[in-house]
């Protein structure tokens, strides 16, 4: 269920990118993709030690944990 929202987030936002939506939606959808570039920044900021120690391959692992934040995240916590 997470993965399913946090993927609706990333389509809401980055839909906005190539076809603008209008009014308000434009504003809202900016906001959201800015706030969930930083916050899964920061996330895989705070466990990038840990994402490079585990036995997954690395850069697929950096990917999900910055599309899926916390969802990805929590293992490592």
């Amino acid at each position: 269920m997470g993965h399913a929202l946090a993927l609706c987030l990333w389509a809401f936002g980055l839909l906005n990118l190539l076809y603008a939506y209008p009014g308000i939606w434009a504003t809202i959808a900016s906001w959201l993709l800015g706030g969930l570039v930083a916050a899964h920044a920061a996330e895989t900021a705070f466990v990038w030690r840990k994402l490079r120690q585990s036995p997954e391959p690395f850069w697929p692992n950096l990917l999900k944990s910055f599309v899926f934040g916390y969802f990805h995240v929590r293992h490592y916590l």
